[in-house]
């Protein structure tokens, strides 16, 4: 299989950088006003919270392991004589 190494590399490349950048955002997110608390019964919040992290840190991993993701893609495309 040719460029599975390069493809294990960039996957775990991008979980390693994208998961802690995940549970950090999550946890720097402001905590909800106290009448806001009761009046979100359906998480709506917490959704947002999660989207907004999930968006940024697979924004900023997938920005950073592009390299690693050029060369799969060239290692796959790549013509052996």
């Amino acid at each position: 299989y040719v460029g599975f190494g390069a493809t294990a590399g960039r996957e775990l490349a991008f979980a390693a950088l994208q998961m802690p950048l995940f549970e950090a955002l999550k946890r720097a997110a402001p905590p909800p006003a106290a009448g806001e608390v009761a009046a979100d019964r359906s998480g709506a919040r917490r959704a947002l919270v999660g989207l907004a992290a999930g968006a940024l840190s697979g924004a900023a991993a997938g920005f950073a392991t592009t390299p690693l993701d050029v060369v799969k893609t060239r290692a796959m495309l790549e013509v052996s004589e």
